[in-house]
């Protein structure tokens, strides 16, 4: 496996490309684990988001599934490459698959309500 760095695709991206690691054919209709050699921790108080890249999702019918990295994964990441086309995806080393989306996170604390409110 061969890893590539995040990279932005400009100053104002959002989103961090990450690269396929290994090369891979992803059956029409079908879905594959591609990994991207990466290891990394997040940033305390926030979550990873994998995201399709714009430029694959509406043209070539490729989406992501298992989206969410937490703020204490550990190990290497592998994205879930959902291939929705009638013809086979290919990924070769350093091609561009996902985007990572880095956003904070509310712990928000879970209480049982003791009564029910008629303005749900």
């Amino acid at each position: 496996m061969t890893a590539c760095l995040p990279t932005r695709g400009s100053s104002c991206a959002v989103g961090l490309n990450l690269y396929g690691a290994g090369c891979h054919s992803i059956s029409l209709i079908s879905r594959l684990a591609v990994g991207t050699g990466l290891i990394f921790k997040l940033s305390a108080c926030c979550y990873g988001r994998i995201a399709p890249r714009s430029g694959l999702a509406p043209f070539d019918g490729i989406d992501v599934g298992a989206g969410i990295m937490d703020e204490d994964h550990r190990g290497c990441i592998s994205v879930l490459i959902i291939n929705h086309s009638e013809t086979t995806f290919n990924v070769s080393v350093g091609d561009r698959i996902v985007q990572l989306i880095c956003e904070r996170i509310l712990y928000p604390t879970v209480e049982e309500a003791s009564t029910m409110s008629s303005n749900v």
